[in-house]
């Protein structure tokens, strides 16, 4: 549990999900499968449904009025998921931010159904020989095995296995994901078999959020015929020359002309990129780069933070990025899809920026002064700001408390030094249990100031570091004012690092 503090006045709740979370009383969404045999409905382009979420995906269904507004026929849009993923995230992609997109593209790790919702096996094309003697694809077998038997409800137990060899890298990553590697580079080449010749090929994941206005304002600045490739960029330094590649759960893109040389050249990748080479590698969205740059001469082009791998309760909010658009979101569900869809909706899909991401999740209460149980995330060493001794005569009221001093002695000591700092919008303290002389149970407490804001979640320690303590505070008054003094975004910039 929680405790969160408004002021004078205390608030106790579980936190469920994000744009609820000073709501608690919402409850959460269920989406019921698929039924093909429902014919698809007409909306009409004033009317947000509850999320009808029985429409089938097919090509000639009719599309919401309001879809008349986005020329989606240039861009390819594909969703990669694995089977032992819930199986609810997708038909909720399809019926909010994708529901002006006909024809979306379903990549999975097993030949599966969602009630009208084909997902295709893209390790199919492997062949038998090349899967052998490959531990990672033993998961791939027992799905198999499992869909053979009408096992399908109990695929999500498989989610459990872990990854079948020890690598600090990989610790305790899933077999799952240690089988999503592989599906990265036939990928592609399906959803080129599959919708050849378009100007965009844009790939995301179950659980990414995809502003479908910001993408196509994004790629009218953009040439398609120029082999492009954009992302969120992370730098691989174990690569023999470090390679950045674009982060897969937030999504990347590849143009028309990336991909038909791609597909142009997929007898020179799959001859190079064997099951066994890629299994020297531990991310399957680095794969991707890796080809990318060998085979095409292709490297990616940073689009961080329009192309983001946060989720907004971990956004970190200042001046920087606040009149910055956003074109992904990760790490969301289905309840946060449905929401964030309706948020731009409502605003009739305008531009999408940060400062409208904060909007739509900040409560109308705002950042609350403080949270027990609860980590804000201060301790990110990128947007930390150097602890220093406390000036007693700035503390009102105690000017001779010598306690007050060190910000890492207490949560009142850590506020006054936020407080204390102009740069300062939030803080967190933290208190860990540790042993010393003789076995005594001593504490270690540190203080962590952060330039940025961000909501943060719930801890609860025994799930995470056990005899650790989180308590998070805010300068709300110092927020409510940058707030309300970058209401207005003149000048959006879609940069291109």
């Amino acid at each position: 549990m929680a405790v969160i503090s408004f002021g004078h006045h205390w608030k106790a709740w579980t936190v469920t999900l994000l744009f609820y979370v000073y709501t608690p009383s919402h409850e959460p969404v269920y989406v019921p499968e698929v039924d093909s045999s429902q014919s698809p409905e007409k909306v009409d382009s004033g009317q947000t449904p509850d999320i009808d979420y029985a429409s089938p995906r097919r090509t000639e269904r009719v599309l919401p009025d309001f879809c008349d507004a986005f020329d989606v026929s240039k861009i390819a849009i594909s969703i990669k998921t694995g089977a032992t993923e819930p199986r609810n995230k997708i038909p909720t992609q399809l019926m909010t931010f994708l529901r002006c997109i006909p024809d979306v593209m379903l990549f999975s790790d097993l030949e599966q159904s969602i009630g009208a919702h084909k997902l295709e096996d893209v390790l199919s094309s492997f062949s038998e020989a090349s899967m052998q003697n490959n531990v990672d694809f033993d998961l791939y077998r027992k799905q198999q095995e499992y869909a053979k038997q009408g096992r399908e409800t109990e695929l999500g137990n498989l989610g459990e296995i872990p990854i079948p060899y020890d690598d600090w890298r990989t610790s305790g990553k899933s077999a799952a994901w240690g089988l999503d590697k592989y599906k990265f580079l036939h990928m592609i080449q399906r959803a080129w078999e599959r919708q050849p010749n378009k100007a965009w090929y844009v790939f995301i994941e179950a659980d990414t959020y995809l502003s479908i206005s910001n993408l196509l304002r994004f790629l009218d600045t953009q040439d398609p015929k120029q082999k492009l490739y954009f992302g969120n960029n992370i730098r691989m330094w174990e690569h023999p020359t470090p390679l950045d590649f674009a982060h897969g759960g937030s999504g990347f893109i590849l143009s028309g002309a990336t991909v038909k040389a791609f597909a142009a050249a997929k007898t020179s990748i799959a001859r190079s990129f064997t099951p066994g080479r890629i299994s020297q590698w531990w991310y399957g969205d680095f794969v991707v780069a890796d080809a990318l740059d060998e085979e095409l001469g292709v490297k990616v082009t940073g689009l961080t933070p329009m192309i983001n791998s946060d989720e907004p309760a971990v956004l970190p909010f200042d001046r920087n990025v606040w009149c910055k658009p956003v074109i992904t979101l990760h790490h969301m569900d289905a309840r946060q899809f449905d929401e964030m869809y309706k948020f731009q909706k409502a605003r009739n899909f305008s531009e999408l920026l940060f400062r409208d991401v904060y909007a739509a999740t900040a409560h109308s209460n705002g950042i609350p002064l403080m949270g027990e149980l609860w980590d804000n995330l201060s301790d990110d060493e990128r947007y930390g700001l150097e602890i220093r001794p406390n000036d007693l005569s700035r503390i009102k009221g105690d000017e001779e408390n010598e306690r007050l001093r060190d910000p890492n002695a207490s949560y009142e000591a850590c506020e006054a030094a936020c407080d204390q700092n102009g740069h300062c919008f939030q803080f967190s303290h933290v208190v860990k249990m540790r042993q010393i002389d003789e076995g005594r149970p001593g504490e270690q407490r540190k203080c962590h100031l952060s330039k940025v804001f961000r909501f943060g979640k719930e801890v609860l320690p025994a799930e995470h570091e056990p005899g650790t303590q989180w308590t998070s505070g805010w300068m709300t008054e110092r927020i409510r004012r940058f707030v309300d003094g970058n209401r207005e975004c003149p000048d959006v910039v879609w940069d291109v690092i």
